[in-house]
């Protein structure tokens, strides 16, 4: 739920907040334009401080970063609330949605699996990191939420693997 959802909305962002939103996604300019529906010029000009940008093109700005898991503070304060998780490359383009609700459970033998409510199947998923930078924003037993991302990568152990990001759901 977003801040205007709450009542509490409050249609200020700054160039640097969004930026910084962008960063913590990974989401390029046209990604962000694309998603929000601002077009790109208007996105880099708001981003480079440059004019006055409408009320609306900063309200649409701040609603689709806020529904990928961004939370902002006055001033240009940004936090992350995305979590993570890897599958193997075959199982997440066939079943994986952006918007695609999700629910991940552990089963016995510490194996990991991934739930997706539309059509009630499970999946096999890597287990979480040992330790390292991710470990406090990998998926947990019993997480669900909404998929706000999903990325290829190539992984030195697995080969291909789709990396995915989600919005928790606020418990």
């Amino acid at each position: 739920m977003n801040a205007s959802e709450k009542g509490t909305y409050s249609a200020i962002v700054t160039p640097g907040q969004v930026r910084a939103a962008r960063a913590f996604l990974g989401w390029s300019q046209d990604e962000l334009s694309e998603r929000s529906k601002v077009p790109k010029r208007t996105l880099i000009r708001f981003e480079m401080g440059e004019g006055i940008p409408r009320l609306s093109t900063i309200a649409a700005l701040r609603d689709t970063l806020e529904r990928a898991g961004q939370v902002f503070s006055d001033g240009d304060g940004v936090k992350d609330t995305t979590k993570w998780f890897v599958l193997p490359h075959g199982e997440s383009p066939k079943v994986l949605d952006l918007e695609s609700r999700i629910t991940i459970t552990r089963k016995e033998h510490e194996h990991f699996q991934l739930g997706v409510e539309e059509c009630g199947r499970w999946h096999g998923m890597f287990g979480p990191p040992e330790g390292g930078y991710h470990k406090h924003s990998y998926a947990k037993d019993g997480d669900s939420g909404l998929i706000v991302d999903i990325r290829t990568r190539t992984d030195k152990d697995y080969g291909h693997v789709s990396q995915v990001k989600f919005v928790p759901d606020e418990r």
